[in-house]
This record gives C-alpha cells, structure tokens and sequence, in this order.
C-alpha cells in the first residue's frame, strides 16, 4: 500500500486515512482540542442521516456523529475537518466552523460545491446548531494532473488549520509532497513500535 506514495497514483481511502491520523496528531501534541479532524467516513454517515433523519435520530451507528455535533454545538470544539471521496475518484475538503457558522469547501479542480454536498451539509450543521451557515471557498492548490486530489486537500486541511507551520504545495512539488507523506507514515510506525516495545517490557519486568 505504501507504494503508491512513490509512483503518480491516485490516493485510496486507506491513504487519505494514514493522512489525517498524522494531521490529527500534529493538532493534538499542539494541544489543539477545539478541532476535530473527522475520518473518512464522516460524509458518508451523515450523508445516509440526511437520508434517513428518522434513523439518524433514534439508530445507534450515529452516535459518534452526535457526539461530534454535540461538542461543537456547546463549544467544546469549534471546527470540524475531513476530506471527501466524490463519486469514488475525486477528493475534496471541507471544514465546518461552528464559531463563525461557516462550511469552508475547496477542490483542486477548481469546482464549485456540488448541490448533494451543500444539502447533506446544510442539513447536518443545521440539526445540530439551529442555525444556517453560510458557504466559503477554502484555498487549495489546483491539480495539473489526474491523480493528486487526495494530497492537495490533505494539504489545504493542514494549512487551514496549522497556518504559518504549513504552506499550499506548489504543483511542481507533488511527487516531493507524497514522499513527505511516506517518511512521517514510517517514522509514525516506528515511533508506535516503540512505544509498544516499551510498554511490553514495563509490563514484564
């Protein structure tokens, strides 16, 4: 699966995953608690809510996606992040913002917010706030190419949400930018081993 991050291939899912756990991660050692990167999954269960809003309501399966909205209802976090899978060959980003009723969309195609998304959105942060939110472009870099969508949303989400310590990839650098990716999934991977390591060997002696 790593491979992918070397050649000029279309990110999976399992990729955009490995991504935000290591965003996910840089926000919680800044101790950043007030944003929620949201998994892969996230539009795709609120989207089936959207659809069922009966069973959103009283089905089990949406816990998470309640307690999520409920924390940034009450302000215990204020902004929500996650990438999405359009059609199954094109990745986008969007973040909610709570604080300022905002839902920042941005795709490296240079698109518009498809109408399914804002509905499924609206509805979303509606249910949960009460209030209407209003839309915003959210910076990122525009592909060249047919395969970098999932880096450069991954990208605009970081640089949303890390400002000075992150930057828009230039076009030119997608192939140094999946690299990149590759070495802090390892060096994560590493670092994991070792805590396990450690925690095995304080556990027998």
């Amino acid at each position: 699966m790593l491979t992918a991050y070397t050649f000029n291939t279309w990110l999976k899912e399992e990729h955009a995953t490995q991504m935000l756990k290591l965003l996910k991660t840089k926000i919680q050692l800044k101790n950043q608690s007030a944003i929620e990167i949201a998994s892969t999954w996230f539009y795709k269960k609120i989207k089936s809510g959207y659809g069922a809003p009966e069973s959103y309501t009283t089905n089990t399966s949406f816990r998470l996606y309640h307690h999520i909205g409920n924390s940034l209802k009450t302000g215990r976090q204020g902004q929500c992040g996650f990438l999405i899978n359009l059609d199954q060959n094109h990745w986008v980003v969007v973040v909610l913002d709570f604080r300022t009723r905002e839902i920042w969309y941005g795709d490296s195609l240079g698109q518009q917010i498809p109408e399914t998304v804002k509905k499924v959105l609206a509805w979303w942060t509606y249910y949960h706030s009460g209030k209407q939110f209003t839309h915003q472009p959210l910076p990122v870099t525009i592909q060249k190419d047919s395969f970098s969508c999932c880096l450069l949303a991954w990208n605009a989400l970081a640089v949303f949400f890390l400002g000075r310590k992150e930057k828009l990839l230039d076009t030119g650098n997608v192939a140094e930018g999946q690299l990149n990716v590759l070495l802090k999934v390892i060096r994560r991977h590493t670092q994991m081993e070792v805590m396990c390591t450690l925690v095995i060997c304080w556990n027998i002696y």
